[in-house]
């Protein structure tokens, strides 16, 4: 922020540094200020522009309501498959008018390498690594923006660029003279990202002559580390996967959790707690949601009209399974699966919203909003803390679609789990049902299900979904139970 003799930050001019347009340009130069004030306007806007979640919520406005969010001409992909649009595509829209943006600021004489006072936790070339914006990577570096200089993790644009899978940027950063050998603060390289995020089934490599083609070669052929959790700890969670952004499936890693699991020491509910039908309708049958054949439809551009408010006994007393008519809405090929889908009662747990199953959540989970990670490191203490919880309960055909969040944690308590996931920079949000889009013959999204990582989680099991990451979910048994966490 622009800091005045008094202490007061002008707002005003890093409003307009942020929203800047070169109308706001003029206005920003018009305003009474200093021309160094005026610089660290630019720099302030520059840092909190490419701090944007960008890829979240323009990929899903854009999803949600194209004409609304154009104002022109929809994307090709959208009109083939109105239902589905990938990071990619968004990106194809959004990044001409963000690198416009990030121009002007520059001519502002803004510092391609950041403000150090916005607390802002990575510099703007980092930013641009990890969404694999290389148009406005390119703009930085013309401004002489540094591709050496390191996060407080040691962290450089390249490690991002590496862990996020973006093959192009680190193309960019290494011709820009980045070191492919430095290391960050838990003493990876490049290499060892490489080997350890990307090819994760593959022996390891010996260095060959040049990085980049190693990376080109390995491409995104990412899979899943599956591992035991009886000896699963916090600091491998977090210094191998989470620092990575590298997804994990948890095997047993429930049995430690108290008799949900089947131990005898389920806290204060019931001493025999089982996720089955009768102790939810017990506890938690007021519980209400919107269920339809996904979760949160209408915030995906499904009709509103589609999801039915019901209570928790409703839907588990009838467990109706609708027919889904509009499918995948794609206009060419196979199309959609046009049969049985099951609805899916997914809803977010809070103490105001769903009291009931906050409860149950708290004493048998030990999971509160703002509270602990409990899992998947049951028996030892994770450095982080939830930000939103979720429950879901489904038969066999019920499932989410494509789209991506915060890092998140799953851990299934009864039934058995698909998941589809795909790299940030390969993912999409979507409002195709998985059973749908799998039959899509649309190019878009058969490359995006046909390249996921595909894995099965079974009953006791925890899958770790890393920030950005896409992923898909299809129930594969009935009276399929699951609790969420997003966390930071």
């Amino acid at each position: 922020m622009v800091v005045q003799p008094d202490g007061s930050q002008d707002e005003d001019a890093v409003v307009l540094a942020i929203t800047l347009t070169q109308d706001a340009e003029r206005r920003l130069r018009d305003l009474p200020l200093e021309e160094e004030q005026r610089q660290q306007a630019a720099s302030a806007g520059l840092v909190a522009l490419l701090a944007e979640p960008l890829p979240h919520d323009f990929t899903r406005s854009l999803l949600k309501a194209p004409m609304e969010v154009l104002g022109g001409p929809i994307p090709e992909n959208l009109i083939r498959c109105p239902g589905f649009c990938s990071v990619a595509t968004a990106r194809a829209v959004y990044e001409p008018a963000l690198e416009q943006r990030a121009d002007l600021l520059l001519r502002l004489r803004a510092d391609p390498n950041g403000f150090t006072g916005q607390g802002r936790p990575q510099r703007p070339l980092m930013c641009c690594a990890m969404h694999g914006w290389t148009s406005v990577a390119k703009r930085l570096l013309a401004a002489e923006a540094d591709v050496l200089l390191s996060d407080a993790s040691k962290s450089t644009a390249l490690h991002y660029a590496a862990i996020h899978h973006e093959v192009e940027m680190c193309t960019l950063l290494l011709e820009a003279a980045a070191d492919a050998d430095s290391k960050d603060a838990y003493g990876r390289s490049v290499w060892d990202i490489v080997n350890t995020g990307w090819a994760q089934k593959q022996p390891k490599l010996t260095l060959p002559t040049s990085l980049l083609k190693v990376m080109q070669s390995l491409g995104i052929a990412s899979s899943v580390a599956e591992l035991d959790g009886s000896t699963f700890s916090a600091q491998r969670f977090v210094d191998d996967f989470v620092a990575l952004k590298r997804p994990v499936l948890v095997k047993r890693a429930r049995t430690t959790l108290g008799s949900a699991c089947g131990s005898d020491s389920c806290r204060r509910i019931s001493p025999g707690f089982s996720w089955q039908k009768e102790d939810l309708l017990k506890h938690a049958a007021a519980a209400r949601a919107l269920v339809s054949h996904i979760p949160y439809g209408s915030d995906f551009g499904l009709d509103a009209s589609l999801e039915q408010p019901v209570t928790l006994e409703e839907f588990l007393r009838s467990c109706k399974r609708r027919r889904i008519d509009e499918g995948a809405q794609c206009s060419s090929g196979k199309g959609a699966v046009r049969g049985s889908i099951a609805s899916y009662f997914f809803v977010a747990v809070d103490d105001e919203a769903q009291p009931e199953i906050a409860r149950v959540f708290a004493e048998v989970l030990g999971l509160v909003v703002g509270g602990p990670l409990t899992f998947p490191c049951f028996h030892s203490s994770c450095p982080f803390r939830t930000t939103t919880l979720q429950f879901a309960v489904g038969d066999a055909g019920s499932g989410s679609p494509m789209h991506f969040h915060q890092d998140a944690v799953n851990l299934l308590l009864l039934g058995k789990k698909r998941w589809w996931l795909r790299p940030p920079s390969m993912s999409a949000m979507s409002r195709l049902h998985p059973l749908d889009a799998v039959n899509c013959s649309v190019e878009e999204v058969e490359q995006c299900y046909s390249g996921a990582c595909v894995l099965e989680q079974e009953a006791g099991d925890v899958v770790y979904i890393p920030d950005m990451w896409g992923h898909a979910v299809l129930n594969l048994e009935n009276h399929t139970v699951c609790a969420a966490t997003e966390f930071a």
